[in-house]
């Protein structure tokens, strides 16, 4: 009789644990594309820099900013949890993350200029 009461139990706290692992794995691997997706754009947006991966496939949404020679490329996603085994309700994680790329000729550029205008006064 206790056997067909704990043993369901057991399996399903082994299969929510599973799901669980399963779903941080997934979080770590959509980080990691999320990284290389909002780089490249980055070094797109710079014009100087290229990646040889080739376009990574990445879900989520991707805004870009220009800002005198600084370009902002923001990233964000909502990543699902599947609710099964003992999970009720369902879970969900939002991600967002933040490059900044400047473009290395023009801000030396703009120091040289600074820096002349400096000296001449």
């Amino acid at each position: 009789m206790e056997a067909a009461l704990v043993l369901p139990m057991v399996i399903l706290t082994v299969i929510t644990c599973i799901l669980i692992c399963t779903f941080f794995y997934t979080l770590t691997a959509e980080q990691s594309r999320m990284h290389m997706a909002l780089r490249q754009n980055a070094g797109a947006l710079t014009g100087h820099t290229a990646y040889p991966e080739g376009e990574i496939k990445w879900e989520g949404q991707i805004e870009t900013q220009k800002k005198g020679i600084f370009k902002t490329v923001r990233g964000k996603e909502r990543v699902p949890m599947k609710t099964r085994g003992i999970l009720a309700h369902r879970v969900e994680r939002d991600m967002e993350s933040l490059w900044t790329a400047s473009d290395g000729v023009l801000y030396v550029r703009y120091c040289t200029l600074i820096s002349e205008r400096a000296n001449t006064r």
